[in-house]
């Protein structure tokens, strides 16, 4: 078999891990099922599985990243005409819109970057944020460029934050809490000034 085939051939194999993978983690489904149950229901065999990925936080990684480009992509056609502030809020949204799949015990687990948990590095997806709020920053503030990466960092651990907040309420029982509008408030709060204090 070609080069070219077999680079195809193991495309086809991880989109289709991602595929079977994304409805699962919107059910929870996720952390009951086996790898091997996976690979079942795709028709491959595990050592295919490890082939593409470590582990199958590394498939959910992968599909977090993935989600996260895509919602950004779609906010950023919807950024012109609004404030600076307007538009971090709407990207910090979409890049934690993205990590809801995950549920409360799976986020806090992937934005913990100091665990020894595969999932616990989620450096591309940060990324993916921390580039698009910089860009932002750089194309409608240039006198805050210096800054930038300074703000994007702040927007990141307020993610954290409220993560790890939706994750102790969790294991509190209290079903009531609403991360994502947890997370439009404080973002209302701590904008303004995090872009007043460095005019």
């Amino acid at each position: 078999m070609s080069s070219a085939k077999i680079i195809e051939k193991n495309r086809k194999i991880e989109a289709e891990l991602i595929a079977c993978i994304l409805p699962m983690i919107d059910s929870q489904e996720y952390t009951d099922i086996s790898i091997r149950e996976i690979c079942e229901r795709i028709g491959i065999t595990t050592g295919k599985f490890y082939r593409h990925f470590r582990t199958k936080t590394d498939l959910l990684t992968i599909c977090v990243d993935q989600k996260t480009t895509h919602l950004l992509d779609e906010i950023e056609g919807e950024l012109g005409g609004k404030a600076l502030d307007e538009q971090l809020k709407l990207l910090t949204l979409a890049a934690f819109k993205a990590s809801l799949m995950l549920g409360p015990d799976g986020i806090i687990r992937f934005f913990n970057g100091d665990s020894k948990d595969p999932v616990g590095s989620c450096r591309v997806s940060r990324g993916i944020l921390v580039d698009r709020i910089t860009n932002c920053i750089h194309r409608n503030r240039p006198d805050l460029d210096t800054e930038a990466q300074r703000i994007a960092d702040a927007l990141v651990v307020l993610l954290k934050g409220v993560s790890f907040e939706w994750y102790t309420k969790a294991h509190e029982g209290n079903k009531s809490f609403d991360p994502v509008v947890c997370l439009e408030e404080m973002l209302d709060y701590c904008l303004p000034s995090l872009l007043k204090r460095r005019q």
